[in-house]
């Protein structure tokens, strides 16, 4: 048995009952959405998952799909949700470890000090070598006090 058999078994079918494929229109879905949310919320104390409702909503689509090629119904109802909103997209940080911003201006400081941002030629460096030259500079830097603290042998007694 295929989810969305499960899904007109178990859900869709005990609420619209017999109601004729005519009378379902977005009212009714949106009708349906809510009850499904308020019997979720009662028996598991959370409502149904965002996936849930949109499976809910592609088997009911098909149903009136396979409806209208048969000629039992004319129109699709909109079933789009009326409060999905576009979630704001959100620019990702920066998450190099390796290359962090308090490092890199510490870097560039210096370089800018000992004229290091050109290469022998007059060139600007290239970002391989400037990340070969970030390298080095934090190995001549050794551990930070946490990193030590952390891998340091536990003192005998």
């Amino acid at each position: 048995m295929g989810p969305h058999q499960i899904i007109l078994r178990v859900h869709l079918l005990p609420y619209f009952g017999k109601m004729a494929l005519s009378e379902i229109a977005a009212g009714k879905v949106q009708e349906y959405r809510i009850h499904r949310r308020k019997l979720a919320i009662e028996k598991r104390g959370k409502p149904p998952s965002r996936t849930a409702m949109l499976h809910d909503t592609v088997a009911i689509r098909q149903v009136l799909k396979t409806a209208m090629r048969h000629g039992w119904s004319s129109a699709l109802p909109d079933l789009s949700q009326p409060d999905n909103k576009k979630l704001p997209l959100v620019a990702p940080q920066a998450t190099d470890l390796l290359f962090p911003m308090k490092q890199r201006g510490l870097l560039n400081t210096i370089l800018e000090e000992e004229k290091l941002k050109f290469d022998r030629d007059g060139n600007v460096r290239t970002a391989y070598s400037l990340h070969h030259t970030y390298i080095c500079f934090r190995l001549m830097e050794g551990p930070t006090s946490t990193r030590s603290q952390r891998t340091a042998a536990p003192a005998s007694r």
